[in-house]
Formats: structure tokens, C-alpha cells, sequence
């Protein structure tokens, strides 16, 4: 079934016919579904592009052993290191603030992905919980020194951040 509507203008009556889903609309809505369908490709287009231009490993400048620091639910000190590949070890001695229980962090083999990487941490001899984090080169103005950001969970639900800088 064909449905027709009328559109005045000053000058003469002009038909138009849809046959998008068979039902009348008028030139604002033509232009609204023409609207979204170009925001669509927009967003295509970024996630494209995103994809495609994404730099696998590290940065120059960044690979070395960096003395780290956990800060949160977990306090302690480490050391992480990032090789010539982008691969990222983190270890680390810590204490969990809210028991005091003592022990260690680890977390191996971490790819990085333009500087940014995720895995599965082992915190106090209980492997679970998320972690993420990115290794950034120094810039000469406002990072002075390569360094080392990451947050991690653990499967209970506690948290931290582990910082840190390389090595001179």
C-alpha cells in the first residue's frame, strides 16, 4: 500500500512518495535519517581507523627496569621491567592495609599495545582480580623520566595503583 502526503509550498503542492517501510514523510524527515546514517560512518570510520593505526609494543625510550611503588589497598614496593619488545614483568613485596597480611605481587608477560597493556595479577599468592596500566616515554617538558601506571583488583574487590619510573 502506497501512501502519498501533500507539502505546500508557495508556489505549488509536491508529492512525495516514501518507500522506506511504506509510509509518508515529509523532507525533515528524509534529513533526519540522513543525519544519523552520516553519523553512523562517522563512528565507522574512527573505530576503523583506531584499529588499523593502533602501534603494537611500546614506545622508544621505554624498555629498561623501573623501581615501582603500590599506594592503596596494598602498599609496597617493586620493581617492573619492559623489554625491547614491549613486554611488561611486575613483582613486587606487599602488605595488605586492612589485615597487614604480608606477601607478594607478580604479574607476567604483559603485551603492550601502544604503550598500554592488561592481564591478571597474582596478589598474595591468589591469582585474580584485573589489572591495567600503560608505560609512557618521557617527553622532555612534563614526564622527565620514562614511567610505569597501572591499576589493579583482586577478585575480593581491593585495589591499588602501582607508579613508577625507570632507573637511572
Amino acid at each position: 500500500m502506497t501512501k502519498f502526503i501533500e507539502v505546500s509550498s508557495s508556489t505549488a503542492r509536491v508529492r512525495r512518495r516514501n518507500h522506506v517501510l511504506g509510509r509518508a514523510v515529509g523532507r525533515f524527515d528524509m534529513r533526519k535519517q540522513q543525519l544519523k546514517f552520516a553519523w553512523l560512518m562517522v563512528i565507522a570510520l574512527c573505530a576503523f581507523t583506531t584499529a588499523v593505526f593502533a602501534k603494537p609494543g611500546s614506545a622508544n625510550g621505554t624498555s629498561g627496569l623501573y623501581t615501582i611503588v603500590f599506594a592503596g589497598a596494598y602498599t609496597g614496593e617493586g620493581f617492573a621491567v619492559v623489554n625491547n619488545s614491549g613486554v611488561v614483568v611486575i613483582q613486587g613485596k606487599i602488605t595488605e592495609v586492612a589485615t597487614g597480611a604480608k606477601g607478594t605481587f607478580h604479574v607476567r608477560n604483559l603485551n603492550t599495545d601502544d604503550g598500554h597493556f592488561t592481564g591478571t595479577p597474582t596478589v598474595l599468592g591468589v591469582l585474580g582480580g584485573k589489572l591495567c596500566g600503560r608505560v609512557e616515554p618521557a617527553d622532555g617538558k612534563l614526564i622527565l623520566t620514562p614511567r610505569i601506571i597501572c591499576t589493579f583488583t583482586t577478585a575480593a574487590g581491593a585495589g591499588a595503583r602501582i607508579c613508577g619510573d625507570i632507573k637511572p
